[in-house]
């Protein structure tokens, strides 16, 4: 409620199509939306930042590539070594910790590579109203994406999923892999049945292991 400015840590440009993004070492704390916030670009690199008591997102890449009307590729989003400390705000649907994904409905050409790595993430305090998944993927716009969520230290009183993956567009070519290996997961008590969560998702492999 402090935030008298537009919300945003950091917001990216959403009309048109930046190249190699870098944002590290920032502190993007006590927004009342988003902490870090893209919807475009080839090539997003999000490193070592600090995003606590964000109310909507600590991270949010989410990325519609269009330049003139064609779509255009993505290319490789990493984000890697970031603190998340999160909100316990339950006034939205959508308060994700981490979201990497589509912004509108448009496929995106190119094979891309995102990478979650190295990261923490914190709920250090219960609501139950709030179905707040840590890390969400959308995969539904991404031509055969290779996803890889490792390494990562995730402590949480409670949430909705752990990892929740979907699809919000129906495509026929989305085929990738989503590798789930090497994560530190200690969650008090789950909202959902479902840990992992990936319904109507079409990959052609998901590993799960060494958790």
């Amino acid at each position: 409620d402090s935030d008298i400015g537009t919300g945003y840590g950091l917001g990216g440009i959403g009309e048109c199509y930046p190249k190699n993004q870098f944002v590290w070492a920032n502190d993007c704390s006590n927004n009342y939306r988003k902490g870090i916030d893209f919807h475009s670009g080839a090539n997003v690199f999000v490193w070592s930042n600090k995003c606590h008591s964000n109310k909507l997102n600590g991270i949010y890449v989410g990325v519609d590539n269009r330049l003139d009307g064609v779509v255009q590729p993505v290319g490789t989003v990493l984000i890697e070594g970031n603190d998340l400390l999160l909100s316990d705000y339950s006034g939205a649907t959508d308060n994700w910790g981490l979201y990497v994904g589509k912004s509108f409905n448009t496929e995106t050409s190119g094979v891309t590579s995102i990478k979650i790595k190295n990261n923490t993430i914190k709920r250090p305090t219960a609501n139950l109203g709030n179905a707040l998944n840590l890390i969400a993927l959308d995969l539904g716009g991404f031509y055969r994406p290779v996803v890889d969520v490792t390494g990562n230290t995730i402590d949480a009183v409670n949430c909705g999923h752990v990892v929740y993956v979907y699809n919000s567009v129906a495509a026929s070519n989305i085929k990738g892999v989503l590798n789930v290996k090497n994560n530190n997961f200690n969650i008090g008590k789950p909202n959902s049945a479902f840990f992992i969560f990936a319904p109507n998702t079409n990959v052609d492999m998901f590993n799960f292991c060494e958790n």
